[in-house]
């Protein structure tokens, strides 16, 4: 005969209180009345304690199901601490911050005819051609040499009316250019050719010119991008103004790629890895691949603020590891089921 545990189980001990008292009618030799008295007892405390372990089941399961869901609500609050983003966008302005290094922002010598310094320090203006607007100097070829953000400085590049403005907005810049011009005439009078030349930027600093070919600006290692302008203007009732023509941003872990308007402002904080190419055309075409802490959509259209970093439902939700453990879970949760009620009952 098997031994029987004891338990403190008051169901449990029911039905193991009613299996020996069918053993013991069965090996006592009484008759039928008794022995089926006995078992219809049997029956119904095995089925009471048959409609318990389905009931504790479901509960089990409805447990399991309210706790994934749970965890998967808090995945969905919580932001990624940083995501990989590629973004390709037509603006007419954007706000750089250098880093912890100076960055020069052309790619190569840009060959230009109008120059521009507007300076506390000194005013250039240098023009190319055969004669030079009142108060500019005249020049034969004229070429920016380099275009420097110094470390922890922030600037704002703005394409408006053909020209492209570069304006210190924090820290220190320096531009660099070199020209070559001929007296023209009998006199040979030099007092209105260029002359090469360096100016050191300070704060609201600008240089202003006119590229003669497609220019290219870059950076790389820069930690926050503004696309976007700032306004300089202290009653300006916002502080930044949307000057995206259209672009496409990805972001890692999303499914969908973010379509940017006339309408946004984006901001990317925290940047690593940071590589970014701007090409002076009609607008400004910018290509970036960085890897950010933060990323946000302003825009003026009243939609408000939005945070575009994926969360860590995101990220999950895009995991084909855990997609194929979670369809080995459903598979098998059935069979489990059913093995833990068929312990349970045998422990019974």
């Amino acid at each position: 005969m098997k031994v029987m545990k004891p338990t403190r189980d008051p169901l449990m001990r029911r039905l193991q209180e009613a299996r020996r008292r069918l053993d013991d009618v069965l090996a006592s030799g009484a008759g039928t009345d008794e022995c089926r008295q006995a078992l219809e007892s049997l029956e119904i405390i095995e089925k009471l304690a048959s409609r318990r372990r389905r009931r504790r089941s479901l509960v089990w399961l409805i447990s399991t199901i309210a706790a994934a869901l749970a965890l998967a609500l808090l995945f969905q609050m919580r932001y990624l601490p940083h995501a990989d983003v590629t973004l390709v966008a037509s603006t007419d302005a954007l706000v750089v911050d250098s880093g912890s290094a100076s960055r020069n922002v052309l790619a190569d010598a840009v060959a230009v005819s109008e120059l521009l310094v507007e300076s506390a320090a000194q005013e250039v203006c240098v023009e190319r051609g055969v004669v030079a607007a009142a108060g500019c100097r005249r020049a034969d070829a004229l070429t920016i040499n380099s275009l420097v953000l110094n470390t922890g400085s922030t600037m704002m590049l703005r394409r408006s009316a053909g020209s492209v403005e570069v304006r210190i907005l924090k820290g220190r810049g320096q531009v660099s250019w070199s020209c070559r011009a001929k007296a023209q005439g009998q006199t040979g009078d030099m007092s209105g050719l260029c002359m090469p030349g360096h100016a050191v930027l300070d704060v609201l600093d600008a240089v202003r010119f006119r590229a003669e070919e497609e220019a290219t600006l870059q950076m790389a290692g820069f930690t926050s991008l503004l696309v976007g302008a700032r306004n300089l203007e202290p009653t300006a009732e916002q502080s930044e103004a949307p000057a995206i023509v259209d672009g496409r941003l990805t972001v890692a872990y999303h499914d969908k790629v973010v379509e940017l308007g006339p309408t946004d402002v984006l901001r990317m904080e925290g940047l690593s890895e940071s590589a970014l190419v701007a090409r002076v055309r009609e607008h400004l075409t910018l290509t970036l691949v960085a890897r950010s802490e933060a990323i946000t959509r302003a825009t003026s259209s009243g939609a408000g603020i939005r945070n575009l970093m994926p969360t860590w439902y995101d990220r999950a939700s895009n995991s084909q590891l855990l997609k194929l453990v979670l369809a080995m879970v459903a598979v098998f949760l059935g069979p489990v089921l059913a093995l833990r009620d068929r312990l349970v009952a045998e422990a019974g």
